[in-house]
């Protein structure tokens, strides 16, 4: 496959970097456009290709779009590009409103609240942007970024303001999420703050409850002594708050119940642990299963004391030590007897290799299934491997002589896991050719799909036709593709010489596509 060809590239001290055709640089561009910014106050066009963008972006440069249309066009980097927009300048973002596509403002000014970017969303409000749409969807406050709510993260990064601006924007902050969300990493007394600015309506004795898990006490003395319930008491034991829950045992009477001490044994505290117990809360397996959280040591420590107390644990706990990769609390527990034969796909998920040398060195249960494994979301990740990790489980596995099966390529191939991918197959990992040509026009991952063909091209004709237009119909996922994203595809199988399927152009021409239709007959497609 040839290299394209070298884009033309212009500046001046007053105006952006014109770079043409950016979706087509080969390497040895991005250094020299670098180069360029690095010596001076230039701002260049926001790239497509992810490689590009975090060597920029890291640089902190401001940046501008000189051809949006053809920038947004690459759709499946649009996430990428907002990012630029919503850490970039006004100047940008104003543009941005003007010419983007819905569903990239709403993508921007999601970034932009993430950030702290209230010009940036002020800008949209001025252009015609309703941040009620967009932010009033109830998924929008479970839209998961590095495994926080995206809302919850704005007041995780201190952005009250953008919290505030918001709410003046008509956006409804009544969710359960959300206050479950901000209380989780401490930020109770912003609720208090957005209860008291009236952006929020707050029950009392709820608000009170939020502030115990956070062991607010001077708040809650001075404005909810009278508020005090048993979902205090249970989330301040869940809080680990002694002082807290002192003070609330003065002012009225607990329910040591169950849940209070389910509550203490989730968050881990070993004095409110025994407090509970003192206080005769019934105890049952299912605490030491909840004592098991991603702080290995304190993990260990409320194993032993439950231990120490003639507590039994729960017969699956190593299965639950396994998943969050926690190899001493599962020799621990191994050593006093539970039986750890099942952890074995656990440790894989967890992607921890001292615990899955420890399930090798004790014989536990394997399978070829283990690589389908390293995909999978861990309990106490809450989501899948990054692709480093997995790659390294997959070495691991068959450094230990793991068998193979067609599932460890397929599953890399679906999560785009291209180093996973290649060196799967290149130490004889089983792949059915179908199925990975599938797998990679459905996820549009090209660095696969251009590694497998390139590598791998004895092809059924009938195969390769049905995905592409399987590709073009959107048949198998409803992505809705950008014309780019289809032509970018069709462009690769035409570089590596398959022939044309005579019912392209149809195709194209039955949903609509345009562009693909002008390209496809540009390039010599028969109709």
């Amino acid at each position: 496959m040839q290299s394209p060809k070298r884009a033309k590239l212009t500046h001046d001290t007053n105006a952006a970097i014109d770079v043409k055709h950016i979706q087509d640089f080969p390497p040895e561009i991005f250094q020299h456009c670098l180069e360029f910014v690095g010596k001076g106050n230039f701002a260049f066009v926001a790239p497509v290709s992810k490689h590009f963008y975090w060597s920029y972006i890291n640089l902190g440069i401001d940046c501008t779009v000189f051809d949006v249309d053809t920038v947004l066009e690459q759709g499946r980097n649009k996430r990428t590009t907002a990012e630029v927009v919503s850490n970039g300048s006004l100047r940008l973002a104003t543009e941005c409103f003007l010419k983007a596509p819905k569903e990239f403002k709403e993508e921007v000014c999601r970034r932009a609240a993430i950030q702290g970017r209230v010009d940036i969303l002020d800008c949209a409000v001025s252009l015609g942007v309703d941040m009620k749409l967009i932010f009033d969807d109830p998924d929008i406050f479970v839209w998961i970024c590095d495994k926080m709510p995206m809302l919850v993260q704005a007041v995780e990064n201190g952005h009250l303001d953008v919290i505030k601006f918001l709410s003046k924007e008509g956006v409804n902050f009544e969710n359960a999420d959300f206050f479950d969300g901000v209380t989780e990493k401490g930020h109770a007394r912003d609720l208090h703050w957005m209860m008291k600015e009236g952006i929020i309506e707050r029950e009392r004795k709820d608000m009170a409850a939020d502030l115990a898990r956070n062991g607010e006490l001077d708040m809650l003395k001075e404005h909810f002594s009278d508020c005090i319930t048993k979902a205090t008491f249970k989330n301040c034991a869940e809080g680990g708050h002694i002082e807290v829950m002192n003070w609330l045992l003065e002012s009225s009477e607990c329910e040591w119940d169950r849940n209070v001490l389910l509550a203490a044994a989730s968050g881990g505290s070993i004095p409110m642990l025994d407090l509970c117990i003192q206080n005769g809360c019934p105890y049952d397996g299912f605490v030491s299963i909840l004592s098991v959280q991603e702080d290995k040591a304190k993990t260990l420590n409320v194993l032993k004391w439950l231990h120490e107390k003639n507590f039994s644990l729960r017969d699956d706990i190593c299965s639950s030590l396994a998943n969050f990769g926690n190899a001493e609390a599962l020799e621990w527990a191994s050593e006093m007897g539970y039986d750890s034969i099942w952890a074995f796909e656990d440790a894989v998920e967890s992607g921890d290799i001292a615990t899955l040398e420890f399930c090798l060195e004790n014989d536990c249960l394997s399978s070829p299934s283990l690589y389908k494994k390293a995909h999978g979301e861990s309990i106490s990740r809450g989501k899948p491997l990054k692709e480093n990790e997995t790659l390294n489980v997959y070495k691991w596995l068959h450094k230990n002589s793991i068998p193979w099966d067609e599932d460890a390529s397929w599953e890399a191939a679906k999560n785009c896991h291209f180093s996973t991918f290649k060196w799967a197959l290149e130490n004889g990992c089983p792949y059915n050719e179908w199925d990975i040509f599938d797998v990679a026009i459905w996820t549009l991952n090209m660095p696969i799909l251009e590694y497998f063909i390139g590598n791998h091209q004895v092809f059924d004709l009938e195969v390769y036709i049905d995905a592409m237009e399987k590709m073009i119909n959107n048949e198998r996922d409803n992505r809705n593709r950008s014309d780019a994203e289809v032509i970018e595809t069709l462009q690769l199988f035409r570089d590596y010489g398959f022939p044309w399927n005579t019912g392209a152009i149809d195709c194209a021409e039955g949903l609509g596509r345009e562009n693909v239709v002008r390209w496809l007959k540009c390039v010599g497609c028969p109709t």
